[in-house]
């Protein structure tokens, strides 16, 4: 008797499904797959949807389809790719107990799977996420690069507007004066940010969509260095070489921060430990905090926030129990070059797939090039006008330095696809030996890399491990996969 199963296809963006990357495509392997296998198509599901966006509406609806339809079991996918955008649909589709067949990885997954097949299926999908976020770091560096020459990269703050030319910040003829008025006003020290919210609403500071700014906002507009036109901080990080025009002078900016912070400043520690800011107190969840005993001896106690709370521990116990929870995720040379073929199987598909993307991305760039050289004649020629060509020409060439970011993007995502999985192999087989030898500062970045939600009482140390070092560790402690 024929056995129920559903069919998902899907490509990235609308543009794949234009140009080459055929939903038909996918739907004829699958259908024959079915075919072959004697199993009876209930219903079949198609996404054309960005990879990053929220929201896959078919995959909900496979979802919603395959638990109200129990009978129906299997689920027939190109490969793992096709399938998964991040780890929240792993964990959906392994709730409803399916058997997934990855027909061009020819893989079957189901819940009678090895543990072997199960964790090197849960690699490929952290590197297939990785890979996604990867991309996206690609491009956000492209904006960095822009706040590396001074260009705000962002939307514009309350008070700039974008020159639609060069696309520079300029200051809002309607809100800049408003914003001045704002700053000179809390600068005098008579204003709360709930007061000075109000008032804000008195001179009709609004938003670009309209709306009054409310105490939160307020508060971002004073604190925002940008409206100096000498800094703007962006990612974190200060830029001192603003190429747009200031809204207010340095000097009211630096006034109106001291009212905003009351004149505090924050304090440091000259001391570099080597766990603070890691550890919690399991009994009460305070943090534990270092403590110098005659100057040589090092404990960490609970801060007691919450009530009194005798919980301590010396460095070094915590040092030892570190080092033990690092040695859990070592999985040995065998199991290391396994997974390291693994992953250079995934990374061919991967790299089809951006030879296919740069193509694209690059008819497109030669496009817009002819564009631009048309344009140049006709300017030659007297046909178009030279505002137009000038308004034109600054369009076509931001396009295409746009494109020039998507293709490194591209070229340096692929690159560090297959690099980055073979490092986190390495590093959990080398993180206790490089614990062992580093500094406080190193070995404290190190364990903020692989564990989270470190708590500790009665002698025992609990850690939550990042991925995807929970499985590493997870297959050491059971070792079924080793063999």
């Amino acid at each position: 008797m024929s056995q129920n199963a559903v069919i998902y296809a899907r490509v990235s963006s609308e543009r794949q499904a234009e140009e080459g990357y055929s939903i038909e495509a996918q739907l004829d392997l699958l259908r024959d797959y079915a075919f072959k296998f004697d199993y009876k198509i209930a219903k079949e599901f198609i996404d054309v949807e960005t990879a990053k966006s929220a929201g896959r509406t078919h995959f909900g609806r496979m979802l919603q389809f395959l638990s109200e339809h129990p009978d129906t079991k299997i689920l027939i996918v190109e490969k793992t790719d096709r399938l998964y955008r991040n780890m929240r649909d792993y964990v959906d589709l392994d709730d409803l107990g399916l058997t997934i067949h990855l027909v061009k990885e020819g893989e079957v997954l189901s819940n009678s799977s090895t543990s072997s097949s199960k964790f090197m299926h849960r690699i490929k999908l952290v590197m297939a996420q990785h890979y996604c976020d990867n991309l996206t770091e690609e491009v956000k560096k492209g904006m960095n690069k822009k706040a590396s020459l001074g260009e705000w990269p962002s939307k514009p703050p309350i008070g700039y507007i974008r020159d639609k030319h060069n696309n520079q910040l300029l200051p809002d003829p309607i809100r800049a004066p408003l914003i001045h008025r704002l700053f000179t006003e809390y600068s005098k020290g008579i204003y709360s940010l709930k007061s000075l919210t109000i008032f804000a609403k008195n001179i009709g500071l609004r938003s670009v969509n309209g709306k009054y700014v409310n105490k939160a906002g307020i508060h971002r507009i004073i604190k925002n260095i940008i409206y100096t036109g000498k800094y703007f901080l962006y990612k974190g990080r200060l830029f001192d070489n603003c190429i747009h025009d200031p809204i207010i002078p340095i000097d009211l900016y630096h006034e109106s921060q001291n009212i905003l912070n009351g004149g505090c400043t924050p304090k440091f520690s000259k001391r570099n430990f080597a766990f603070r800011g890691l550890l919690k107190c399991e009994f009460c969840g305070c943090s534990l905090t270092p403590d110098i005993k005659k100057e040589k001896y090092i404990y960490y106690r609970c801060t007691q926030y919450k009530g009194k709370c005798k919980n301590t521990v010396t460095e070094k116990k915590l040092a030892d129990l570190f080092g033990n929870v690092l040695k859990k995720i070592q999985i040995g040379s065998d199991f290391s070059i396994a997974l390291k073929a693994s992953l250079r199987e995934s990374y061919i598909d991967k790299e089809d797939f951006h030879k296919e993307s740069i193509k694209t991305i690059r008819a497109r760039y030669d496009r817009v090039r002819s564009y631009l050289e048309k344009a140049y004649e006709d300017r030659l020629d007297g046909v178009i006008e030279e505002p137009l060509w000038r308004k034109k020409s600054q369009e076509w060439n931001h396009e295409l330095h746009e494109i020039d970011i998507q293709i490194a993007s591209h070229q340096r995502a692929n690159n560090d696809y297959l690099e980055m999985g073979n490092r986190i192999i390495e590093v959990a087989n080398e993180a206790y030996d490089l614990y062992l030898s580093q500094s406080n500062h190193e070995r404290r970045q190190l364990l903020n890399n692989i564990v989270s939600n470190c708590t500790y009482g009665d002698g025992s140390l609990c850690v939550t491990y990042k991925k995807p070092f929970n499985w590493f560790a997870e297959g050491s402690k059971t070792e079924k996969w080793r063999g």
